[in-house]
C-alpha cells in the first residue's frame, strides 16, 4: 500500500514533500524536476542543504515562490498540510501561467492608468493631464500674451470632522458649477486641486477664490472642510513650473466659514 501510494503521488500533477523537523525526508519526481535534481540529491537534506541545492523554497514564509532554472523562471503555490508524527506535507502547484496574467494584467492597468486623464476618485483631471492643460495654456500665453490665471484650492478636514466618502468628488462637482465651460480643473495631489482659467486677470481669479474660501455659499459639500486658496497669474517669462512655484508662494492662508 505505501510502495503504491508513493508511485500515486509520483503521478500526481503537483510536487509533493514530505518533511520533518525541517529535514526532507521525501519528495516526488515532479517536485526535484522542477529543480533539475535528482530525488536521491534532495532526500534527507536538511535546511542548509536543502539551501545548497536551491530547495529553501520549500521553507520560505511565502506559499507563492518564484524558483529560477537554468530552462526558464517557474512559480509554485504552496500548500503545508500537518500529519501525523510531526510529519508535515507540501504540495506545490504550478501556478507559472496564472502568475503570468496577474503580472500582465497588472501592467495593462498601470498603462490604462498612465493613459487616463481622469482622476478615479473625483472624476475630473488627474495630476498629469491638468499639467499637460496649464503647459499648454501657458504656451499661448506666451504666444500671443493671454491673460491666464490659476486657483490652487487646497482642503483640510475640520478637527472632529468625519467627511463622507464622497465628498471630494462632490467639491469637485461644485467647483465646476462655478467655471466657465473654457475653465479647466485637475486634482493635484490627495486634498489639493488646480483651477486652470485661461483669458482670467488675476482679479477676476482673485474674487473666484475668495467665493471658495470665504462665501461658502456655493459649496455646501465643503462645510466639513478648511478651505486655503492662493491665485496666481501668468507673467512675462513664465513657464508652467515657475508660475506653480509662485502659486505656492503666495497662500492667502485658510479661509474658514
Amino acid at each position: 500500500m505505501q510502495k503504491a501510494l508513493a508511485e500515486a503521488l509520483d503521478r500526481a500533477p503537483m510536487g509533493v514533500a514530505v518533511v520533518r523537523d525541517r529535514r526532507i525526508l521525501w519528495v516526488n519526481e515532479r517536485l526535484a524536476g522542477w529543480f533539475d535534481l535528482a530525488r536521491d540529491q534532495v532526500i534527507g537534506s536538511v535546511l542548509k542543504v536543502a539551501e545548497d541545492i536551491g530547495l529553501a523554497v520549500l521553507f520560505a514564509e511565502c506559499d507563492r515562490v518564484c524558483v529560477t532554472r537554468p530552462g526558464g523562471t517557474i512559480w509554485l503555490q504552496r500548500e503545508r498540510a500537518f500529519l501525523a508524527d510531526g510529519l508535515e506535507a507540501y504540495f506545490f502547484e504550478d501556478v507559472t501561467e496564472r502568475a503570468q496574467i496577474e503580472q500582465d494584467r497588472s501592467r495593462l492597468q498601470a498603462l490604462v492608468e498612465a493613459l487616463s486623464t481622469k482622476d478615479s476618485e473625483t472624476g475630473v483631471l488627474n495630476r498629469e493631464a491638468i499639467l499637460e492643460v496649464l503647459d499648454g495654456h501657458v504656451s499661448r500665453s506666451r504666444r500671443y500674451g493671454n491673460a491666464l490665471s490659476v486657483i490652487r484650492v487646497s482642503l483640510e478636514p475640520l478637527p472632529g470632522a468625519v467627511p463622507r466618502a464622497t465628498a471630494l468628488r462632490d467639491i469637485a462637482r461644485e467647483f465646476n458649477t462655478q467655471l466657465r465651460w473654457t475653465d479647466q480643473i485637475g486634482r493635484f495631489d490627495e486634498t489639493t486641486f488646480l483651477l486652470v482659467l485661461p483669458e482670467t486677470t488675476r482679479t477676476r481669479a482673485e474674487a473666484l477664490a475668495a467665493k471658495f474660501g470665504r462665501e461658502r455659499v456655493p459649496l455646501p459639500a465643503a462645510e466639513t472642510w478648511r478651505i486655503d486658496c492662493s491665485v496666481a497669474s501668468w507673467q512675462k517669462g513664465d513657464d508652467a513650473r515657475k508660475l506653480i512655484r509662485r502659486l505656492y508662494s503666495c497662500s492667502h492662508g485658510p479661509k474658514n466659514a
